[in-house]
């Protein structure tokens, strides 16, 4: 089934179902999505791309939708049986959904039409299901508005739905190298007291360092971006600044939350109750990101229990400390930046130490980025190649006491954790699920992706083949049917 058929049936289909004609066809600009699809968009539409692998346009009220989402199934599955199912876990779009009606097509694909009634935003909604399926690969399409609506706004959905297609992605050249260069890594060095050095892709620059505001109060941070401005990298901010829980004797001598407390020696705490990392990552993307991704959304905020507890056992044994907590949390978001969408991560560990009669909190754990949407994965790579780079300057530590050099061991320890949990984070998932959709969009295309493992430098070429080769030194791609190359000029590709 090719993509013109394929939209050819859907629209058959969805004003069989709705028994509509078609109506009046208007002219709106064709967005083209990096990761290989385009349609057209309604001035004031927005298109998501960040949930369950799924493509959701929406208007900009919110207030009606149009869905396509590519499926890959374990097994062989009929579509009413799948779509029963799977009604739980579509509860993200279709919020305490239920079949009203629904009918096998006899196009030859096992296809089935559904009417659903939901919540949209707590009001009573309808929703037009189209699921196909073709052994273990299938497409569910879907329009859906609050229900006094539906009726009006169904000539529109349908013809958004119409102009889908799915295209080859913006990242990929077909006989041409299209990976890129892999990421090269120099060391960069802190400039303000050389007290630690870390990792950086070759060709972006860096800012910050350790910064001092008093004998004990030291807080290292940094920001890194791509050359082309389309990454921006955030490891700590030195104005984030220690805090001390409020209690009844401060507020007592003059200082409720909110306020300053200076115990001396140039040291100060804001008084602030104790913020989870859960929370505090929330709030700084709100608070200090939005600059960089306009109209910034949360579209994913968790807690991390495992990593909290792995963290703070990391901290037993601190000399002179009575107790040390962390607790951890991300949060993953998307916005624009100049009208074109970007992607966002943020992981937040804050540290609770408490002890007879006090509680402090620091921030010891902020790492994210702010990136284009076609260049998260580079930007998560380089984020945790950064952290898991981390080492403290020997002689700096030395000349801090033991103190320092224990918190030095315990820098290296927990960075090289955190650098794990990033590499598992949210858009990590979703790139597992872009595959997903790629490998549905070749299939619509009859095309496939192909990689050289020595220079990992990708192809889309041509399906049908067994096997492919690249004649060396030169982007010609061949396939063949055994595995034997053209000549011995040519070296072996994988499919990926």
């Amino acid at each position: 089934m090719n993509t013109t058929s394929a939209a050819s049936l859907l629209t058959s289909l969805l004003l069989a179902a709705a028994a509509l004609p078609a109506g009046t066809i208007q002219q709106f600009p064709r967005h083209r999505d990096p990761l290989g699809f385009s349609l057209s968009l309604p001035p004031g539409w927005q298109v998501d791309t960040s949930v369950r692998n799924a493509i959701v346009v929406r208007d900009g009220s919110r207030s009606s939708w149009v869905a396509v989402q590519p499926l890959l199934l374990r097994t062989p599955t009929a579509a009413g049986e799948w779509l029963g199912q799977a009604m739980g876990q579509l509860s993200w779009l279709l919020p305490q959904a239920r079949i009203v009606r629904s009918a096998r097509r006899p196009e030859g694909l096992d296809t089935l039409v559904a009417s659903v009634r939901f919540l949209l935003d707590g009001k009573p909604a309808q929703a037009t299901l189209l699921c196909v399926i073709h052994g273990r690969a299938g497409m569910l399409y879907g329009i859906g508005a609050e229900a006094g609506q539906f009726a009006a706004r169904r000539p529109l959905l349908v013809q958004v739905l119409q102009s889908f297609r799915f295209e080859t992605p913006a990242s990929s050249h077909a006989g041409g190298a299209g990976g890129g260069p892999r990421l090269a890594y120099v060391p960069w060095q802190d400039p303000r007291e050389n007290a630690f050095t870390v990792e950086i892709p070759r060709g972006w620059t860096a800012t910050g360092g350790l910064f001092r505001f008093s004998t004990v109060d030291v807080r290292g941070a940094m920001e890194v971006r791509s050359p082309d401005g389309q990454i921006r990298l955030i490891a700590g901010d030195p104005a984030v600044p220690p805090h001390t829980v409020p209690n009844q004797m401060l507020a007592m001598t003059g200082f409720p939350e909110g306020s300053w407390y200076s115990p001396g020696y140039n040291q100060r705490f804001l008084v602030r109750r104790y913020v989870p990392g859960v929370q505090f990552a929330a709030e700084y993307a709100r608070s200090k990101l939005g600059a960089d991704c306009a109209g910034l959304r949360l579209i994913e905020t968790r807690e991390l229990p495992h990593e909290s507890q792995q963290l703070s056992s990391l901290y037993r044994g601190f000399p002179g400390v009575a107790e040390m907590q962390v607790q951890a949390g991300e949060t993953a978001f998307t916005g624009a930046r100049d009208g074109r969408p970007v992607r966002g991560y943020l992981f937040a560990g804050t540290l609770l130490i408490s002890g007879q009669g006090y509680a402090l909190w620091l921030v010891p754990f902020l790492h994210g980025f702010v990136a284009s949407a076609e260049a998260t994965g580079t930007a998560g790579e380089a984020l945790s190649h950064l952290i898991r780079s981390m080492r403290m300057n020997p002689q700096w530590v030395a000349r801090q006491g033991q103190a320092t050099a224990e918190t030095s061991r315990i820098v290296s320890e927990t960075h090289a954790f955190v650098s794990r949990t990033i590499d598992e984070a949210y858009w990590n998932r979703q790139r597992t699920q872009d595959r997903a959709m790629r490998h549905w969009s070749n299939a619509m295309l009859g095309q496939t992706d192909v990689v050289d493992p020595e220079t990992g430098e990708t192809w889309t070429v041509a399906n049908g083949r067994n096997y492919y080769w690249r004649k060396q030194h030169t982007n010609v791609v061949a396939g063949t049917d055994t595995y034997d190359p053209p000549d011995t000029s040519f070296t072996p590709l994988l499919e990926y």
